[in-house]
């Protein structure tokens, strides 16, 4: 893959009041993770979800995935405002020192609403966004299902827009092509995918791709699968299947899968 390159430029914004190069500045240093702490005025205890979290980025610990964490000095003491799982993390593994980032902040407010600040003003990274990364670091899954997506003619969308703007093969459906790839393999997910967009569908949904890879692991041909999907449309198929997929209390692809099924026992 070439590489391709972004300059940072400036964007036209209003300006603020004072000159931001004359406020004060943070300080990169290094400390000890086991020395840091954490205000419990404005953070929370460790949830049984930050337990969690902590535990992968201690299992996969990598000095260019660390993110300094934003501290303040209170008294002498480097008070975590950002950055709780990477240090609890970095003490867990037994380092002697992290690099962090020490911030003004002198009374209890100020630092309060640094924390507000931190855990509000950033963007959510999409499956869609980690993937195009994960393609990038040539990741093995993202490979297996970038292939398949591009010999079937589909396009991951990089936003989820209304469905009046997507076109045949489009979809956002990321997580599912990860599932499916890890499960089934490269090749049925291509034959899932290929069908789905013979089937002129726009976008291809969570719930006929995983319809589709399930009719096709009962031993249907893409070919016969194929006449029976383009009988409907995905809403219209969907539709049908809600009721029923209620009433038995199970996912509603898995009830377009057992109609799929039985079309196609029908039709043979």
């Amino acid at each position: 893959m070439s590489q391709r390159l972004r300059k940072i430029k400036s964007i036209l914004v209003k300006q603020p009041d004072t000159d931001v190069n004359k406020r004060p500045r943070p300080e990169l240093t290094w400390a000890s993770p086991s020395a840091l702490y954490v205000e419990e005025n404005y953070q929370r205890d460790l949830s049984r979800s930050s337990i969690k979290l902590i535990k992968q980025i201690i299992d996969n610990w990598d000095w260019s995935k660390m993110k300094p964490p934003v501290v303040v000095d209170v008294d002498g003491k480097l008070c975590v405002i950002d950055g709780q799982h990477t240090a609890t993390a970095a003490a867990s593994l037994g380092l002697d020192s992290i690099p962090v980032m020490v911030v003004p902040g002198v009374v209890l407010k100020q630092r309060a609403k640094s924390f507000m600040a931190h855990n509000r003003d950033r963007l959510s990274v999409t499956r869609v966004q980690l993937h195009t990364a994960a393609v990038a670091a040539q990741d093995e899954l993202a490979v297996v299902v970038e292939e398949a997506c591009s010999k079937a003619g589909v396009t991951i969308r990089r936003s989820n827009t209304t469905s009046a703007s997507f076109n045949v093969g489009d979809t956002t459906a990321v997580g599912v092509l990860y599932s499916l790839a890890a499960r089934c393999g490269g090749e049925r997910l291509r034959k899932v995918l290929k069908l789905l967009v013979l089937a002129k569908r726009a976008p291809l949904t969570a719930t006929e791709l995983r319809a589709a890879s399930m009719v096709l692991a009962l031993g249907h041909s893409p070919e016969l699968l194929l006449l029976v999907v383009k009988q409907k449309t995905a809403w219209k198929w969907e539709a049908e299947a809600t009721l029923a997929a209620k009433q038995k209390r199970i996912p509603i692809f898995k009830q377009v899968a057992a109609m799929w099924n039985e079309e196609c026992k029908r039709l043979t």
